[in-house]
């Protein structure tokens, strides 16, 4: 008996030949891991005169987590400075679905890109393809994900202005 939703097009994010990049929830997570991380280390800088005292390494280490969680900070900041230029990007794939062993394209939209990024002398996007192979084995409370790169191919698309981004 076949399962009910046998049809590939009934499998959620599988619908349509748009993929959204997934880069808000990324960013999202980006800052909840900043935030955490400088609020367990920040106080550690209040132990930097009693660690004076110390050894030298004792400094160190106590700096060591505050510049982690500087270095966090800047990351999540940076994200968000090119998540507000570009927007949510997305690819629709042509032809879809896409045939196994054979060609795939498709047209990257970029909201939010402006005429002069395009147009910057000597400027070239590398674009990698990756087929990923995820799954979870286990059940209950031990599952495990696991993900393998089955191939990935690099390349340099024609860029050009099409429409709004």
């Amino acid at each position: 008996m076949a399962p009910k939703n046998s049809n590939w097009q009934s499998r959620k994010g599988w619908e349509s030949p748009h993929i959204r990049s997934d880069r808000k929830r990324t960013l999202l997570l980006i800052w909840v891991v900043a935030l955490v991380w400088n609020t367990i280390s920040t106080p550690l800088l209040w132990t930097l005169p009693k660690a004076w005292d110390q050894s030298l390494w004792t400094v160190l280490m106590a700096l060591l987590f505050p510049a982690v969680g500087l270095g966090l900070l800047w990351k999540a900041v940076t994200m968000t400075r090119a998540y507000r230029h570009y927007g949510t990007v997305e690819l629709v794939m042509t032809p879809y679905p896409a045939a196994i062993g054979g060609q795939m394209g498709g047209t990257i939209l970029v909201p939010r890109l402006r005429a002069q990024d395009l147009i910057t002398p000597g400027a070239e996007v590398t674009v990698t393809l990756e087929c990923i192979y995820t799954y979870v084995s286990g059940s209950g409370k031990n599952r495990s994900r696991v993900e393998r790169i089955l191939w990935a191919e690099r390349g340099t698309p024609r860029v050009e202005a099409a429409g709004p981004g």
